[in-house]
């Protein structure tokens, strides 16, 4: 459940923090599954959207970071990096590929054992708040970060940020997407180097 306010002033007294359980069989099999895996610290990227609109085409949207912007984080090699995603989401250089092929709960599981995610705004910062999991979420101008309250959510914002902002267009308006383009890259890699020295 989303950590909105005015959603947090409706529900009292009610704990309503995410939790995604695994059963003694699942983990069994997912440790099996993805034993090469586990046996190094990783780090889970996601480029794009798993949540894209008909017709929209995602290198326009201005909800996700551009690609090529991901990959100068994957340059860095400060860790190894497994990406999911849908299959639709372009591939970064340098990573261990899964889009497409985990299912819901071994996306999950993975994301239950790693040492942060990077991502945009979406299903994956939502899902680490079960686990208490360091998810650097970059918010472009298209959405508030005020509506992602988890304790767990490193929010990383346009600065500065732009008039035309928060515009809830899945395309921009003006076509120069702005908000993704002030996005400080410094201030991303410096919250890594916070994660993995602590």
């Amino acid at each position: 459940m989303s950590g909105r306010p005015d959603i947090k002033k409706k529900i009292q007294g009610i704990n309503y923090d995410t939790k995604i359980l695994f059963s003694e069989e699942e983990i069994k099999t997912y440790k099996k599954k993805f034993k090469d895996i586990l046996k190094q610290e990783y780090a889970i990227v996601v480029t794009g959207s798993s949540n894209l609109k008909i017709g929209i085409r995602e290198k326009n949207s201005t909800k996700t970071y551009p690609t090529n912007k991901f990959q100068k984080i994957i340059n860095k090699e400060q860790i190894k990096y497994i990406q999911l995603g849908i299959p639709e989401n372009d591939k970064l250089e340098g990573v261990l590929d899964f889009r497409g092929k985990t299912n819901i709960r071994e996306t999950f599981f993975l994301i239950k054992n790693t040492k942060f995610i990077i991502c945009s705004e979406g299903m994956y910062a939502h899902a680490s708040s079960a686990f208490n999991i360091p998810c650097i979420t970059i918010f472009t101008g298209y959405n508030y970060p005020q509506l992602t309250y988890y304790k767990n959510i490193i929010a990383i914002t346009p600065k500065p940020l732009p008039k035309c902002a928060y515009c809830l267009r899945s395309t921009c308006i003006y076509k120069h997407r702005i908000c993704l383009n002030t996005i400080n890259q410094k201030e991303i890699d410096q919250t890594i180097n916070k994660i993995l020295n602590k």
